[in-house]
């Protein structure tokens, strides 16, 4: 074939099939790392397992719900807060709660070295928010029949497999802490 003068040639098939591979190459590669980056940033760290540090509890103060109220003695405040706990009470459970109390859950290992600790009131508060608020347990009417020892400003209550320990101060008593036998 023949180029006449001051015409370009017209390219031939080989050559049309080839940048249309080259094209199609091209876009196939472009897909390929559009997919990858968007599979890569699906991976990523999930929120619900950042290592982003948590912030520490909000300080609780006490509530203003009249210690006679809740009761006068550790039965009374075992039973208000159940029905605290029940009736989602914040109020009345920080009432409750030494500021120093804890909450003890504690698992089959001996030793503390499983178990899980909650100390102030704060951190007993976010608890009842975070873990029981969600299911909350049944109110009661009566608590049953329990043993409280008492000795001094201390007293003791083995309810199942809960033990309670209370403090009396300012003229009332305080829950101190709770010891929970998950296993039990």
């Amino acid at each position: 074939m023949e180029q006449q003068a001051g015409k370009a040639a017209a390219p031939s098939i080989d050559c049309v099939e080839r940048m249309s591979q080259s094209v199609c190459l091209r876009r196939g590669v472009c897909i390929a790392l559009v997919l990858c980056s968007l599979t890569l940033a699906a991976c990523r760290a999930s929120p619900l397992y950042s290592t982003a540090p948590v912030a520490p509890p909000s300080p609780a103060q006490p509530a203003s719900t009249p210690a006679v109220a809740l009761g006068n003695d550790p039965g009374s405040l075992i039973l208000a807060e159940r029905n605290a706990a029940a009736t989602l009470d914040l109020a009345t459970l920080a009432a409750l709660w030494d500021a120093d109390a804890s909450i003890r859950e504690v698992r089959g290992a001996p030793g503390p070295a499983d178990d899980y600790t909650w100390r102030g009131r704060a951190a007993i508060l976010d608890r009842y928010t975070v873990a029981v608020f969600p299911s909350p347990p049944p109110p009661l009417q009566t608590l049953p029949p329990i043993q409280v020892a008492v000795r001094g400003d201390s007293a003791t209550v083995h309810n199942g497999v809960d033990t309670w320990h209370f403090t009396r101060r300012d003229g009332r008593w305080w829950i101190r802490e709770l010891e929970i036998d998950v296993e039990g």
